[in-house]
């Protein structure tokens, strides 16, 4: 009867100092980064899809424009439906992000091909340069794959967020924690609540507070790149 209070002791004792490591972590997460920083955590990643998004709207620039002829939608559309238009797809691609594991904002990269259908129609119809498209599509390019970089790392975030939930889970080794105790086995008793402990810190690691409305101005400032960009295009 006293082994098993013992055992209870420090099972409680055992939950007090993973409490005290979550805490502790936790307070080494402070919300005090401004938007730059924030930015500044993914920037490289943020440089690499630009340059990913701006190869594909080069090379679906010359394939439309390239001796062809431009691809032609049947009407223009106005310059409100368009900013409404991509204001949905820049949303719908950052909140791609809040699915784990998979980075499905890349799909964003659909909306260089969808200029294309507007830039056709304008050339063809002598409405803008191909100066002006080409410069005003550069530029909304680079507001797409903002978006899409942002996309990227909240889907990072909140798989760190997946992981940690998931590690609190019951699993077997609760079930064995149970067993030894019941046994009264103090040495695997012991051995388990250092194994939990070693979980409980690495676990914590990915018990990150997830920026949302910080991230929502950096999509926003993509979105406002991409609202340049259709008014140059538009000269």
């Amino acid at each position: 009867m006293e082994k098993q209070k013992n055992n209870t002791k420090k099972t409680v004792n055992n939950k007090e100092k993973i409490k005290k490591i979550n805490l502790k972590l936790e307070n080494n997460n402070p919300d005090e980064e401004s938007v730059i920083d924030v930015y500044n955590k993914y920037r490289l990643l943020s440089i690499i899809t630009t340059i990913v998004v701006i190869v594909v709207y080069i090379i679906s620039f010359v394939m439309s424009f390239g001796g062809t002829g431009a691809m032609v939608s049947t009407q223009v559309e106005p310059l409100m439906t368009q900013i409404k238009n991509m204001l949905a797809f820049s949303v719908v691609v950052i909140l791609a992000g809040l699915v784990p594991y998979f980075f499905i904002s890349f799909g964003g990269i659909a909306e260089v091909i969808a200029l294309m259908g507007d830039f056709g129609t304008r050339y063809n119809y002598g409405i803008s340069s191909p100066i002006s498209l080409f410069i005003g599509g550069l530029i909304a390019s680079i507001g797409i794959a903002i978006c899409i970089s942002t996309g990227f790392y909240l889907c990072y975030l909140t798989t760190k967020k997946r992981k940690y939930y998931n590690a609190s889970d019951f699993g077997m080794d609760d079930v064995k924690m149970q067993l030894y105790q019941i046994r009264n086995n103090e040495e695997k008793i012991k051995e388990m609540e250092n194994k939990k402990l070693k979980k409980a810190k690495e676990a914590e690691k990915n018990n990150i507070k997830i920026p949302y409305l910080k991230l929502s101005v950096i999509g926003a400032v993509g979105f406002i790149f991409q609202i340049i960009g259709l008014l140059i295009s538009k000269i």
